[in-house]
């Protein structure tokens, strides 16, 4: 390569970074004419910048009167003020900014050639801080009723989603059953908790079961508890509706309950209480009872998964959960909590998701929703090292890497898939997972081989392997 062709490409990739930083960036030459503005000053300004470039920066912004123009002061006197307060008119459209500016001149033999300035535009870094505050009031707090969730801990700006969080703030106040339909991933049992801890039964255990994840057979002595005696191996109990006494039992997945046992849960809810297995005494129960569903309750009725005397009794107050592709507004936003939240546990300093990274984001369906996100992200975090600033396609791994880029709606998109072999990835993805937890737990290698479920030798082995020692 030819130095021409070097110092041409070296050009290049500073007007690139420059392009990618936050800030605005205006650079003036000797004689105070626009020579370069960068995408984030074009943002603020709101104006195709190219257009002035070589006009006097007078021509192009007005100073207000209580400020001076501090770009020809600083040109001529080639000394550098502190950061200060502008607010400026850009003559084209007429639009009043206001900034935080700091200025420096460019010297070349004791000569000042150049002017540039850094400038972050005010509105938008109060938004930002807002945004920051919002985001930190989200992290999970583990509470002693056995939850970590309230509503304040549910993310987005989106209608649809606001609309639920009002409507189940509301419902949540008395004691009926609620029944929550949400696909897969949605945050269902996110809804559930806070439901919980806004309800008069907050004070009570929260307990919470998938019915999906329980055998057929064992689903009745788990609700209902047994005595001593009433089958092989039996002794006293408490079965789930007594553990949530005067407090709140979440049942996941409904549809997934044997019918018969559905016929006996309608019972429960009718008469407010249980006789344990073996047993013939009632035992009056006092707990809020919340179903949830991942397929639409009407197709489970039909389907013969969902009685439909139980679905009209728990249908009174019905909440229903937007998916993500429905909110696709707030993939941002998520975006922005889940690096805030995997910064502090990966201790990274990952800053953000690079924009051709996010235009995928924003144009995947997202079947798993909010859940399948928050998988994503998290799985660039287990091979990333402390130099990473930001998250793009390049490192996700192959399988997602994949969803992205077959979704029916990106078109024309060649992606170049790592030519790496398989064993080289997979050894990559182990050594990141490896480090990560060896940082975790302050390079204690007893711990973080219990951790990861391999033996103290096993894992000394691989740290040797991939040069990991402290």
């Amino acid at each position: 390569m030819s130095s021409y062709s070097k110092i041409k490409l070296l050009i290049e990739i500073y007007e690139d970074i420059l392009n990618h930083l936050n800030e605005g960036i205006i650079i003036s030459d000797a004689e105070n004419r626009l020579l370069f503005v960068n995408k984030a000053m074009e943002k603020i300004d709101n104006i195709n910048s190219k257009k002035n470039y070589g006009k006097k920066m007078d021509e192009i912004y007005k100073i207000s009167s209580e400020n001076k123009n501090l770009h020809s002061i600083v040109l001529n006197t080639g000394i550098s003020p502190n950061e200060y307060y502008s607010k400026y008119i850009v003559n084209e459209n007429k639009n009043i900014i206001d900034a935080l500016e700091k200025i420096y001149p460019f010297k070349r033999k004791g000569k000042v050639e150049a002017v540039y300035s850094i400038i972050k535009n005010l509105p938008i870094l109060n938004e930002s801080l807002e945004e920051n505050n919002y985001l930190k009031n989200k992290l999970n707090i583990e509470r002693i009723n056995g939850t970590k969730y309230s509503f304040e801990q549910i993310i987005g700006k989106n209608m649809l989603i606001l609309e639920a969080i009002a409507i189940v703030k509301r419902i949540s106040q008395n004691s009926n059953t609620i029944l929550i339909y949400g696909k897969t991933g949605t945050g269902k049992e996110l809804f559930a908790q806070g439901i919980h801890n806004n309800s008069s039964y907050q004070n009570g255990s929260f307990i919470s079961i998938n019915c999906a994840a329980i055998p057929t057979n064992l689903l009745e002595n788990i609700f209902f508890g047994s005595v001593h005696g009433a089958f092989t191996g039996a002794v006293n109990t408490k079965g789930l509706f007594e553990q949530a006494q005067n407090g709140t039992l979440f049942l996941d997945e409904i549809n997934s309950m044997d019918i018969n046992l559905q016929t006996k849960l309608l019972k429960v809810i009718e008469e407010k209480k249980i006789k344990r297995l073996g047993s013939d005494k009632d035992i009056q129960i006092n707990c809020r009872i919340i179903c949830a569903l991942n397929e639409d309750p009407l197709d489970c009725i039909e389907k013969g998964k969902l009685r439909q005397d139980l679905y009209y009794r728990i249908s009174n107050s019905i909440l229903v959960i937007p998916s993500l592709a429905q909110r696709k507004d707030d993939i941002p936003l998520l975006c922005k909590y889940f690096i805030f939240n995997f910064n502090h546990i990966y201790n990274l300093n990952i800053s953000k998701i690079d924009s051709k990274l996010m235009e995928f984001f924003m144009n995947y369906e997202w079947p798993g929703n909010v859940r399948e996100l928050e998988h994503m992200i998290e799985s660039m975090y287990l091979v990333s090292d402390k130099t990473l600033k930001e998250l793009s396609l390049d490192i996700l791994p192959i399988y997602y890497k994949k969803l992205l880029i077959n979704n029916k709606n990106i078109k024309n998109e060649i992606i170049v898939f790592s030519e790496k072999t398989l064993k080289d990835q997979l050894d990559l993805y182990e050594k990141n997972i490896i480090k990560n937890q060896l940082l975790k737990q302050n390079f204690n290698v007893t711990k973080a081989a219990k951790v990861l479920g391999i033996t103290r030798q096993a894992l000394q082995y691989k740290i040797n392997k991939y040069n990991l020692k402290k």
